[in-house]
């Protein structure tokens, strides 16, 4: 066949492999236009780089704080809804037991200004929800584009005092409290409370190096006081921690307390000047 031979091959079978990646090509174009359609359908006629653009302009804790004045604006418009129905049951009540055309025509009155009032917090409620739900997708999209510069510090810190077992920091913010995991080299995550304690202790002097590099980039270059940071470490990553410590040493005072001995002279092949008390 024609086909085969431009492919250099006799065999449908070797090429199925081909195809079948083919098809899954074209399955996933088509899988993303139609979620580009979906997002153009409920994009207020903004195109998906519009969309983009603002949603990476968008301030987080802004959109946290305006979030939380929607949900209380949204319970308050569901308060008066709520009231407004009980008001026309009530209403509706009393105009069963009216036997006089002039209390009738009050009543139908007053039915009729509670309808206006439903529909009016029905279109407030409506228009409060859908801004929720769209502050809600934004922020999603803007923690999964955007980059915590103290986290990713840390990340750095905490992949080098690890000897590279760990290469990522996550925050896991879904639930009631937010927990920090560690990602290692085989993607599996692993919870704070999760790691050994010799990594734990890893884990929180990474964030304490990262805060103080953070606070050296604001302008505000602060000593570093270690007390026995490494009598949880092994040796690999006890002489990792001393490397750490020995590159932020070129711009800040470490000052490093241990009784143990060969941490000192560990210390010492640092280049560490070493004083005894």
């Amino acid at each position: 066949m024609p086909f085969l031979q431009r492919l250099e091959t006799t065999s449908i079978e070797m090429i199925r492999p081909v195809l079948k990646e083919e098809s899954r090509y074209y399955r996933a174009q088509d899988n993303r236009k139609q979620r580009e359609h979906r997002i153009s359908e409920q994009s207020d006629g903004l195109d998906l780089a519009q969309l983009q653009s603002q949603a990476r302009e968008t301030d987080p804790d802004l959109i946290a704080t305006r979030l939380d004045a929607l949900d209380s604006e949204q319970n308050e418009l569901e308060q008066q809804r709520n009231a407004a129905f009980s008001r026309s049951g009530a209403i509706r009540e009393s105009l069963r037991k009216i036997e006089n055309d002039e209390a009738a025509l009050k009543a139908a009155a007053e039915i009729e200004s509670c309808r206006a009032e439903m529909a009016h917090a029905a279109e407030e409620w409506a228009q409060a929800r859908i801004q929720t739900l769209v502050l809600t997708h934004v922020a999603k999209r803007q923690r999964l584009e955007s980059s915590n510069p103290l986290l990713r510090a840390a990340e750095r810190l905490f992949s080098s005092l690890t000897c590279g077992r760990y290469q990522k920091l996550v925050i896991d913010d879904e639930g009631k409290t937010p927990k920090l995991s560690g990602m290692l080299q085989n993607e599996k995550m692993v919870c704070a409370s999760a790691m050994s304690e010799g990594t734990r202790d890893q884990l929180y002097l990474s964030l304490r190096l990262a805060a103080l590099e953070q606070a050296r980039m604001r302008g505000f270059t602060l000593p570093f006081i270690a007390d026995d940071l490494f009598i949880t470490f092994d040796e690999a990553r006890a002489e990792a921690g001393f490397a750490t410590l020995n590159s932020i040493a070129r711009h800040q005072q470490i000052l490093f307390m241990t009784h143990h001995t060969h941490l000192a002279e560990m210390a010492g092949q640092f280049g560490a000047t070493r004083h005894s008390v």
